[in-house]
């Protein structure tokens, strides 16, 4: 862990690795959040359908930053800004077809399901809220699942999440690194507050050396993942134009 923290690095301005850790700066976070740069739960979510489909790839060679630890903090976000996540379902695959083809019969269905989606929220024209009848045009058999491995994959319906289920073995979704040093599932905070050390959040024991390395990697505190990120705040609204003044 001080390995780590001592040797991480960070960008300069054109992407390249440097020695210097990078700090977030302030101007560009707050037009990063404001401008929906970092997706947000509310807003224009906050009330369409959304089918999360994922043709998994967190056991690719290599790797692959579209990892399915993603749903799962979007989902969050939802139920963030809005108390519920009805609107979202996940459906998950092998990587057969790649992260996303239209080769693939799930992605094939799951736009199938979306346009039955669509069509039948566009028939309603109650005066209901608008997310009581995207849930309610939601198709009966829309739900969260996921396709067994295998020549001949088969349908698991069950609600996901990220430890416990057969889709949860098919498939797991192992923490992003920052819900590892306690991160919130939403993973939505690029800056963190920061507090002092305390020994007593660390599972072991350190000895005065790794102390004062301690000290030295975080000479201005640690992340305070109880508090919103700097200069956090909603989008200023949806469907923004950045035109010349």
């Amino acid at each position: 862990f001080l390995d780590l923290n001592e040797r991480v690095g960070g960008y300069d301005n054109d992407g390249q690795f440097r020695a210097e850790r990078t700090v977030g700066d302030p101007a560009a976070l707050r037009a990063a959040y404001e401008t929906g740069r970092v997706t947000h739960g509310g807003g224009g979510l906050a009330t369409i359908p959304i089918i999360d489909y994922r043709g998994y790839s967190d056991d690719v060679e290599r790797g692959d930053v579209h990892v399915r630890y993603h749903s799962f903090s979007m989902r969050e976000r939802l139920l963030r800004a809005n108390g519920r996540a009805d609107n979202h379902v996940m459906v998950v695959e092998d990587n057969r077809y790649g992260l996303y083809s239209t080769d693939s019969p799930r992605a094939q269905e799951a736009l199938a399901q979306m346009d039955a989606w669509l069509t039948a929220l566009v028939a309603d024209d109650s005066a209901d809220p608008v997310i009581e009848k995207v849930v309610r045009a939601k198709p009966v058999d829309l739900v969260d699942a996921c396709w067994s491995r295998g020549d001949d994959p088969t349908k698991i319906a069950e609600p996901q999440r990220q430890g416990a289920g057969r889709c949860a073995e098919l498939y797991p979704a192992p923490p992003a690194p920052r819900a590892v040093a306690g991160g919130p599932i939403a993973s939505d905070i690029l800056k963190c507050q920061l507090k002092p050390i305390a020994l007593d959040d660390y599972d072991v024991s350190l000895t005065s050396a790794q102390q004062a390395r301690l000290a030295r990697i975080f000479e201005a505190g640690v992340c305070d993942w109880s508090q919103v990120g700097v200069e956090q705040t909603e989008p200023v609204s949806t469907w923004l134009r950045f035109e010349p003044t």
